[in-house]
């Protein structure tokens, strides 16, 4: 009797470790979401963080670097969102621009960014979509030199991490972004024709923080 006993009990733990085994992968499985204290709520999203450096790198045709830096990007939502979500998708302007050093000036054309975040991603990850409409692109362009950045996608990575020291609360995105296309314009230092290249880095680190009601609320990503 006994000896039936025990093997029923070892029969109900599998059944129970069974059961446990899908839930557990699937919330590994399950992607971070944007959230925010309350709804619905407006994300603001602006430079700079810390000792984050901010550029987008290029390379001329001889393989020197040339940089697309700003003072300022900021960005905010084309409308107040319900959180949590896996994806937003939000207005961008640059500011205080150099282009290889010399001043420039930035237009974004009214191109946007989507954020979608990944799952499984620990810290919380996302992949970048630019979005323009019409044939459009974000330019930046000085006396000497242009540099263009087309629509595209799944471009890898922004980490996030949040601040919960603050008060309210609220989130850090770093941009580590490396197969970044551009348009590279001849006249730009050491460029001698006009080429699309695939092999642009970009770099940013922001703060985000959400406003409902008027009022500034705590925003999380995990």
């Amino acid at each position: 009797m006994k000896r039936k006993l025990t093997m029923l009990g070892l029969v109900v733990l599998a059944v129970l470790a069974a059961a446990v085994v899908p839930l557990a992968l699937a919330e590994e499985e399950a992607a971070p979401e944007y959230q925010s204290e309350k709804n619905p709520a407006t994300v603001d999203i602006f430079s700079s963080v810390g000792i984050h450096e901010q550029y987008i790198r290029g390379t001329n045709e001889k393989g020197e670097n040339l940089d697309v830096k700003c003072g300022i990007r900021s960005t905010n939502l084309v409308t107040s969102t319900t959180f949590p979500t896996t994806s937003m998708q939000t207005r961008v302007a640059f500011s205080s621009c150099t282009v290889d050093g010399e001043t420039a000036a930035a237009a974004t054309n009214e191109c946007e960014y989507l954020f979608n975040l990944t799952a499984a991603s620990s810290p919380a990850t996302a992949t970048l979509k630019i979005i323009c409409p019409g044939a459009k692109e974000i330019e930046f362009e000085s006396a000497k030199c242009r540099i263009f950045i087309p629509p595209q996608e799944n471009l890898k990575h922004v980490i996030y991490s949040n601040n919960e020291a603050a008060t309210p609360p609220e989130a850090v995105e770093t941009f580590s972004i490396t197969g970044l296309k551009y348009w590279i314009y001849n006249g730009c230092r050491g460029q001698t024709k006009t080429e699309s290249k695939t092999n642009g880095i970009y770099t940013d680190g922001l703060k985000m923080q959400a406003t409902s009601g008027g009022k500034q609320v705590g925003f999380w990503v995990k």
